[in-house]
This record gives C-alpha cells, sequence and structure tokens, in this order.
C-alpha cells in the first residue's frame, strides 16, 4: 500500500497540484504515502 500511486489521470493531476502546493521542487513524492507523509511532517513544524 505504500508503493501505491494514483492509479487515474484525475488522482494523478490531484497529487500533483497538492505537491506544487506543498513543495514543488520535491521529487520523491510519488506515492499517496509519500504525500500523507510530507503532510503530516509539516503539520507538525517540519520544512516541507
Amino acid at each position: 500500500m505504500n508503493r501505491r500511486a494514483p492509479t487515474s489521470i484525475d488522482q494523478r493531476e490531484r497529487m500533483n497540484t497538492y505537491q506544487k502546493t506543498a513543495n514543488a521542487d520535491r521529487e520523491d513524492i510519488t506515492t499517496w504515502f509519500d504525500v500523507l507523509d510530507l503532510d503530516d511532517f509539516a503539520s507538525f513544524g517540519g520544512p516541507a
């Protein structure tokens, strides 16, 4: 599950939009787990 990437074009677009608003320079955000990890880290005071 932690390697599951978006399965449709719409989901990929949604994830790319989220990544751009969080931190566009991060190229290691490729799965939903990475998105959640980034969100949790940033929410608790870490740099995005």
